[in-house]
């Protein structure tokens, strides 16, 4: 592996990008749980 994605910087990236997956996916459920809630209420 050669270029930006090798080294340290490169693994800080990619758990950064996961974190950041991991908070776009749990973000948006919790949006629309908050509005079945809403509907339901």
């Amino acid at each position: 592996m050669s270029g930006p994605q090798s080294g340290p910087d490169g693994a800080r990236s990619l758990e950064e990008s996961t974190i950041l997956v991991q908070a776009a996916t749990v973000v948006p459920k919790g949006a629309t749980r908050c509005l079945e809630l809403r509907k339901i209420g």
